[in-house]
């Protein structure tokens, strides 16, 4: 990538993996991990998925939905969340100081529903983002 600035979504998945001392066969471990059964069975094996790990995060290609899915749940965060810019444009997050989106809302029960989330976690969420309450 000389030359070429990486995607705020690549430095991201670095920045999250970093955060949490996961090296990219740890994350690709988790990201398996993260698969119901089904799914689990038919992805390759983990040493293709560290690869995989690689190229997102030189900004190569795209995870495609099932592995940008598989790093939600594995980093317990929305596509939104994960995947946005900051200006709020194509994969990332939402622009600062910006009301949460019906998107923003969607990705949030969807992850809330793929997770073991508990309802204490759920009224935490509700007083961080709805101080008023």
């Amino acid at each position: 990538m000389a030359g070429r600035e990486l995607p705020s979504w690549a430095i991201r998945l670095r920045e999250e993996r970093t955060r949490r001392l996961w090296s990219q066969k740890v994350t690709a471990v988790r990201l398996r991990d993260a698969a119901d059964e089904r799914t689990r069975a038919a992805l390759p094996a983990t040493d293709s998925i560290q690869r995989y790990i690689r190229d997102y995060e030189a900004g190569k290609h795209f995870p495609g939905d099932l592995y940008a899915e598989l790093y939600c749940r594995a980093f317990g965060l929305t596509r939104v969340a994960l995947f946005e810019d900051s200006r709020g444009a194509g994969p990332g997050l939402a622009a600062s100081g910006s009301s949460p989106s019906e998107y923003d809302a969607r990705s949030l029960a969807a992850w809330m529903t793929s997770t073991n989330i508990s309802d204490d976690g759920i009224d935490h969420l509700a007083q961080y983002y709805s101080p008023g309450l």
